[in-house]
């Protein structure tokens, strides 16, 4: 739940700044008033910011460089869950440095993934080769492997280029597309193709199973299970028969003896945790604090207010925002950060909805008997308000 990860941010900054990382300590403060807002997070975070106004002037001793950005570990952090030992996705992923290309690559990785469009997520036109989408994808995996960039949003525009590359890397998909638009591992792909799928029909004819993880398929494409450095051999063809796909079955068949033979168990292990969860939900219903804005006018939200940033309007309750987020410049830009992120996710949803509109009508254009040119002609000219509105936002920042 989003205030259990703001507290576990919550300590983190705590034990950052007792560190003397007050960077460190201001950016896991943020990220925590991010998730969750409460008096405890505002009360630290303004401790914070008036401790960096003070240390400015002092000279620091781990800079990095003016382009690259070195973010630290925490050295004792531990994450209390259902299972006995903690996953790689829940360690802290500060220790990987990052640069500012790497966090502009995947703003647009992530404005082409909204929009549907697979050859941008590459960075290629449509009239590419075969030579040209595995070069690209090579190049894109390694700039951005989670094990090698620490920016926010890697392992999304990881898994983006990974798709990216089964769809077009694989003929009858790659036709699919280049036809009605619509990747076919979406419900209106599926719904738009006559013929069923069997798998990912990679390069060379060497089929891979549909539901393979990217981190496998950039193992299969760099030639092995160990790359450090990345130094791989290059792509490599894998028959049905071969040494990588035998062990990944292995691998999955072991993993499916365990899951069946301690079911139960995990099942009774939960228990005190499901328990836990419907205790705090019901707390959380029995809450009388009120939203802290609200993107209509109505009685309880009747004093209108706007960012700074991206002028995005909203309204508040006049009582609660006095009491809360008035009262210095720090809390209201925190309020207008959540303001802002809520709007654009509002936004991405609605552009998604639109683009699904869109090539549904395209799909519906291409009948039994032909094609409806009037029909196809008119949902191609279709506005989508919300997707141009992102763009907007996207050059805005």
């Amino acid at each position: 739940m989003n205030r259990d990860e703001s507290l576990r941010c919550l300590e983190i900054s705590k034990k950052k700044f007792a560190a003397g990382e007050t960077v460190a300590a201001l950016k896991f403060a943020n990220k925590a008033i991010a998730l969750d807002v409460s008096t405890e997070t505002q009360t630290w975070l303004e401790f914070l910011n008036n401790q960096s106004s003070t240390a400015d002037t002092k000279p620091s001793s781990t800079s990095t460089g003016p382009n690259l950005r070195q973010r630290h570990s925490s050295t004792s952090e531990t994450h209390s869950s259902s299972s006995s030992k903690p996953t790689a996705a829940q360690e802290d992923e500060s220790s990987r440095p990052f640069t500012d290309l790497q966090v502009k690559g995947i703003k647009k990785i992530r404005a082409f993934k909204t929009k549907g469009d697979l050859y941008g997520i590459l960075g290629l036109e449509k009239d590419c080769s075969e030579s040209d989408i595995k070069k690209a994808y090579r190049k894109l995996a390694l700039q951005f492997h989670p094990d090698k960039c620490g920016a926010p949003g890697t392992d999304e525009a990881f898994k983006a280029i990974s798709h990216a590359f089964t769809v077009l890397g694989d003929s009858d998909k790659k036709e699919h597309y280049d036809r009605y638009g619509i990747d076919p591992d979406t419900r209106a792909g599926a719904a738009a193709a006559s013929r069923g799928g069997a798998g990912f029909r990679g390069f060379n004819g060497q089929r891979f199973e549909g539901d393979i993880s990217p981190e496998d398929l950039f193992r299969m494409f760099m030639g092995g299970d160990d790359f450090p450095g990345f130094g791989g051999a290059g792509f490599h063809t894998f028959s049905s028969n071969s040494q990588p796909r035998a062990r990944f079955r292995q691998a999955q068949a072991r993993q499916g003896t365990q899951v069946n033979s301690s079911s139960l168990l995990q099942i009774i292990q939960m228990l005190p945790v499901i328990f836990l969860g419907l205790f705090t939900l019901a707390s959380l219903l029995s809450s009388t604090q009120p939203d802290a804005f609200s993107f209509t006018k109505s009685r309880d939200y009747p004093e209108q207010h706007t960012t700074s940033i991206h002028k995005v309007p909203y309204y508040v309750n006049s009582e609660h925002f006095k009491s809360n987020w008035a009262s210095s410049e720090s809390k209201t830009k925190v309020l207008e950060g959540s303001v802002e992120k809520a709007y654009l996710q509002a936004l991405e949803r609605g552009c998604r909805s639109e683009l699904e509109n869109k090539r549904f009508q395209i799909q519906q254009s291409y009948g039994l008997f032909g094609v409806d040119k009037k029909m196809l002609k008119r949902a191609q000219g279709m506005r989508l308000p919300n997707c141009e509105r992102v763009d907007q936002w996207n050059n805005e920042s």
